[in-house]
């Protein structure tokens, strides 16, 4: 089977073009969302480690203590419009890193192909490489 990158990267950017408004998120997507959210919630306190990482959680993000007893009604209150305009805040096309791991010679051509962005080849740091 072929390397698919660039098809999934194509794939990638138009529903994050889509979430910001040309294809806004579908009250069924929303609500399949929404609720793999909520059946989530049971498994933060399934243990004493995942209910230290739910604590640590409310601490280091400055969380109200009732966070956890409020999070099934605040998720289940979002709209389709909340998404759009939380998107619009959060997303920005023309200011995304990428990181695509993989193959370079296999992927790069067509992953230049899309002219999605620019190449650019970094090393396990971050510093540009030839």
């Amino acid at each position: 089977m072929g390397d698919k990158t660039d098809a999934a990267l194509v794939e990638f950017m138009k529903e994050l073009r889509g979430i910001l408004g040309e294809r806004p998120v579908t009250e069924d997507e929303l609500k399949t969302a929404k609720e793999s959210l909520v059946q989530r919630l049971p498994a933060t306190f399934a243990s004493v480690g995942a209910i230290n990482g739910a604590l640590t959680n409310l601490w280091v993000q400055s969380l109200p203590d009732t966070y956890y007893q409020q999070y099934t009604k605040s998720i289940m209150a979002i709209t389709a419009d909340d998404v759009v305009r939380v998107a619009k805040k959060h997303i920005d096309l023309d200011h995304l890193a990428i990181v695509v791991v993989g193959d370079r010679k296999a992927i790069e051509a067509p992953l230049a192909a899309t002219k999605i962005a620019p190449i650019a080849h970094l090393d396990i740091d971050g510093a540009p490489v030839q």
